[in-house]
């Protein structure tokens, strides 16, 4: 709440439709949702999703209020306003667009054609161009290289705060691809309500191994429906990654839902410093020879949740619990699927002997779970109501490293065996002979009731 039109949340098109999606930290999960007020025509579904097919422009914002409840049933709602409007959105248009200099102007009905156009130009005064500061970019069908400004030795287009767009929406119905091949995407110092949604960042084995970096300074940023692959080189100790969150001052509320990440030979999917209250839920990680989720250093409020992967030779989380005199932990690891084969889960693999309390819970892990380094001045590490399939010669299926004091391990109530106890199916789900555990072990959200919401939908 209280934000601007910067904000993708308060602004919209007059006629494309509105598609956002709530971000949930806190409480019990899964959460209900109710609209209880908003623009005819706008709907809510079951994962917070917020659609309206065609908003109508009108002189005033159309106020918007949501009420979400937990599965414990606390409540909390959010409200905020949205602009139907014209003004501050530009669009890019490969195959019918025409360039800045032949007088486009990123309209609707002269879009421009390349990210050049929208940038500025490709010289250096161009990095520093307020043209389209706070604006909402629409990219149409078609392939777009980073043709704009670089530096760093040709690595790195910079996308200054205040300076540039960086509300960046697939056009509905279409999929842009932002071809990486030339240079990565650097969003420096605040880039505050970054959004990108429904794109396809192809790294195309771009030198420099990252995709986007953007400062952890910055405060709601938003990764939707994007895909990003392709990182197939980068420098040793590079940070390679498909999304970098790099170390400056703490920023909050942070979001990574519904994307897919895959095709890494060594680096990360997400790799994060210092953000807090940071969501990624819903991600689908696989392929990727590294650590496809990493929170590294000074990592606080991290909600890991519901996120699947498979196909992950090395890692799927890896959390380094690092913390640099900073502090690391309340951190959530939550209904995550984890099939054979989809990367090892690995807690505390800095050995850091300091840092907060971890929640491992309701997640179905069929591959190596390992906990490491708990001393009497670190965690408490709760493992629980977790379905943790492995080989593991450890009673409870997880393998400990460096436990000094084991009254700060945690472990209960998890669903353990081997493979050939056929526990679960090949996808993770509970056998027929074990379905009375569906919604209090693993990742599988059973059907609890819940009482109804004395409130009426528009």
């Amino acid at each position: 709440a209280n934000l601007d039109i910067k904000n993708r949340f308060y602004k919209a098109y007059p006629g494309l439709v509105y598609d956002v999606r709530l971000a949930v930290i806190g409480g019990a999960f899964p959460y209900s949702f109710i609209l209880e007020s908003g623009p005819t025509g706008m709907s809510i579904d079951s994962k917070g999703k917020i659609l309206w097919e065609n908003p109508i422009e009108a002189a005033e914002s159309y106020p918007v209020t949501v009420r979400v409840r937990d599965a414990e049933f606390s409540e909390t709602s959010v409200s905020w306003t949205i602009l139907v409007t014209s003004q501050g959105f530009r669009f890019i248009d490969a195959k019918n667009g025409t360039s800045l200099s032949q007088g486009a102007d990123g309209s609707f009905l002269k879009p421009w054609k390349s990210l050049k156009d929208m940038y500025g130009g490709d010289d250096y005064d161009s990095k520093f161009s307020v043209t389209t500061a706070g604006d909402f970019i629409y990219w149409r069908e078609g392939t777009y290289s980073m043709d704009a400004t670089k530096e760093n030795d040709n690595t790195r287009v910079a996308f200054l705060p205040n300076r540039k767009a960086l509300v960046w929406l697939a056009y509905p119905g279409e999929s842009p691809v932002i071809d990486l091949k030339e240079s990565y995407i650097a969003i420096y110092s605040i880039g505050d309500n970054t959004y990108f949604d429904g794109l396809d960042f192809n790294l195309n084995g771009n030198v420099r191994g990252m995709g986007v970096q953007i400062s952890s300074s910055s405060n709601n940023v938003t990764f939707r429906n994007n895909k990003f692959h392709g990182l197939t080189t980068g420098y040793i100790g590079g940070n390679n990654s498909l999304i970098f969150v790099s170390k400056n001052k703490e920023g909050r509320f942070w979001s990574f839902q519904d994307n897919e990440m895959y095709d890494v030979n060594n680096g990360y999917g997400v790799l994060g410093y210092r953000a807090s209250k940071v969501l990624i839920e819903n991600n689908a990680l696989h392929e990727i020879y590294g650590h496809p989720v990493g929170p590294k250093m000074a990592t606080n409020m991290w909600f890991i949740r519901a996120n699947h992967f498979y196909k992950n030779s090395a890692s799927s989380i890896n959390v380094q619990y690092y913390s640099a005199g900073i502090g690391s932990g309340d951190i959530e690891i939550s209904y995550n699927l984890i099939l054979s084969g989809g990367g090892k889960m690995r807690v505390n693999t800095n050995q850091d002997s300091t840092g907060g309390a971890m929640y491992m819970f309701r997640n179905t892990i069929l591959d190596v779970v390992q906990q490491n380094k708990v001393t009497t001045t670190n965690g408490q590490f709760y493992w629980y109501d977790n379905i943790i399939i492995n080989e593991s010669t450890q009673m409870d299926k997880i393998d400990k490293v460096n436990i000094e004091d084991a009254s700060r391990l945690l472990i209960r109530d998890n669903l353990i065996g081997n493979a050939a106890d056929n526990i679960v199916d090949s996808l993770g789900y509970l056998q027929s002979d074990y379905t009375s555990f569906i919604g209090q072990k693993g990742h599988q959200v059973g059907k609890r009731p819940m009482p109804p919401m004395d409130l009426t939908v528009n």
